[in-house]
């Protein structure tokens, strides 16, 4: 390997090629042995496939042992006709890096370390099994000839490395192909700045003209988008119809050093009443009811127990629901039932039983994310409020089934945040805000706009980490959470403002 690895030095033991990629198989001092599958672009590396190995010479019964582990495990077994000697390989996960010394080196040093964690707990677990592990490092020099002296090694270590399509294009997925970083422009000296994406996990762009914190708000979803990254955007003025088509402004992207040309986004519209609604059954009973002014310990329970009745379609079938309860105050049902039906009246069509969020959220395509614009109209600040409770609500339950993760899976636009804020805080807004506390758990960012900060929440200003303050046209402040700060000149965007 070209790297100067540490924790050496390192003998290869093996280097050749293996279906179709060079490879090479590597051992230091510690007996902990290192794979590298090798993608290359005509002569030069581009990327590489590594996985390491912790190995024990094994004494007793190690299938059942490895049946019991949550970790892949690779037997290997010897018979000269006289004595058999057996060899349990311990691996670490694969990951795909970039060519590049710096991250093959940290990619490296995560391996080891995980093997030698693994092979600590192993050992000590073995023995309940009956199973004595000795690390190769402590054999004799009988048995770790024997165990290099196998011709099936070096297939079966390459086992699962030889995966190296499907390792790039998962790590294409997680951390994106030229998107891993955004670029937001250049300073007054003509430095360009770029920052990683996730120091954009949770965003407020404030400040300036609307159309100011919207170009902002378009290159952070760009980047976004260039990882892979799908975006999901409310869109009240259309003001990301644009995103869908390449921007004209070539020459003035050159002069802030982009280097990428001009290109429009995959997007798929989703509009209010039609593909998109309020789930009733993700909101609040208390807070929907707070919402149209209304406070009844009594009907809220009568509501709650509506709902748990069955998932209900619309308000229609949820005041269905209520009729059928059984309830001593028979002029409260009544109430309950005008309410909702007249609420279904004010906003026909708008609410809903789930929304597809799968569509919403998936990625259709290898390289590029996709913009989910949700086509706003002239919606009032209550019902925004419900939507984008219901919607987070929805979001995080379908992306918390797939576990917590530390990579972007989504990110969620929210341009004029501070209408909500217009009406009295109430339960609703409450339980919006604690969803975009969650959201971060499972890899879910937000970036939202208003005009002043001050129309905001406390609890909202203090999740938001990155904050972004337009000072004059496309001169931008920008304060992140490590306490990082400066000045720029905000480039533009990739895409086009709006349609003509």
């Amino acid at each position: 390997m070209k790297f100067e690895l540490r924790n050496g030095p390192w003998k290869t033991v093996f280097e050749g090629n293996f279906q179709g990629h060079g490879m090479e198989i590597l051992i230091n001092p510690e007996q902990v042995i290192l794979v590298a599958i090798y993608e290359k672009e005509g002569q030069e590396i581009t990327g590489i496939v590594l996985q390491s190995f912790a190995v024990f010479s094994a004494v007793g019964e190690a299938e059942t042992f490895i049946e019991s582990m949550q970790k892949e495990a690779i037997i290997l077994s010897r018979h000269d006709g006289k004595h058999t000697v057996q060899f349990l390989a311990i691996a670490s996960n694969q990951v795909y890096v970039k060519s590049e010394e710096q991250k093959v080196l940290k990619s490296v040093d995560k391996l080891l370390e995980e093997v030698s964690g693994s092979g600590n707990k192993i050992e000590s677990v073995a023995k309940s099994f009956e199973l004595q592990l000795t690390p190769l490092k402590k054999c004799s020099s009988a048995i770790k000839q024997s165990f290099f002296s196998q011709p099936f090694i070096i297939p079966m270590l390459a086992k699962e490395a030889k995966r190296i399509e499907i390792e790039q294009e998962e790590a294409e997925l997680e951390l994106g192909v030229s998107g891993a970083a955004v670029i937001l422009g250049m300073t007054k000296a003509g430095k360009q700045v770029k920052e990683p994406l996730q120091m954009f996990q949770r965003t407020l762009v404030s400040d300036g003209t609307l159309q100011q914190r919207e170009e902002f708000i378009r290159i952070v979803s760009e980047s976004f988008l260039l990882a892979n990254t799908p975006v999901l955007i409310f869109d009240e003025g259309n003001s990301f119809e644009g995103l869908a088509h390449p921007s004209k402004n070539a020459s003035e992207l050159q002069s802030h050093g982009i280097k990428i040309d001009p290109m429009g986004f995959p997007t798929k519209e989703f509009i209010i009443t039609k593909s998109i609604k309020i789930n009733v059954n993700a909101t609040s009973p208390e807070g929907f009811m707070q919402l149209f002014g209304w406070k009844d310990e009594e009907a809220e329970k009568i509501i709650l127990n509506a709902l748990k009745k069955s998932q209900v379609k619309g308000l229609e079938q949820l005041s269905d629901n209520v009729e059928s309860l059984e309830i001593e105050n028979p002029f409260l049902k009544k109430r309950i039932e005008r309410v909702l039906n007249l609420i279904a009246i004010i906003y026909p069509q708008l609410f809903n039983g789930k929304n597809n969020i799968e569509e919403i959220v998936r990625r259709p395509f290898k390289k590029i994310g996709r913009a989910s614009i949700v086509k706003m109209g002239e919606i009032d600040p209550r019902a925004l409020t419900l939507l984008l409770e219901s919607l987070s609500t929805e979001i995080i339950n379908f992306f918390s089934k797939k576990g917590e993760a530390k990579n972007a899976r989504l990110l969620v636009v929210i341009p004029r945040i501070e209408r909500i804020f217009t009406i009295k805080e109430n339960l609703e807004l409450k339980e919006f805000i604690r969803m975009l506390t969650e959201m971060k758990r499972f890899g879910i960012s937000f970036i939202m706009g208003t005009e002043r900060r001050s129309d905001l929440s406390k609890e909202l200003m203090q999740i938001c980490e990155t904050k972004t303050s337009i000072i004059k046209e496309n001169d931008a402040a920008i304060d992140f959470p490590d306490s990082k700060n400066y000045r720029i000149l905000v480039r533009p965007s990739l895409s086009r403002e709006k349609m003509e």
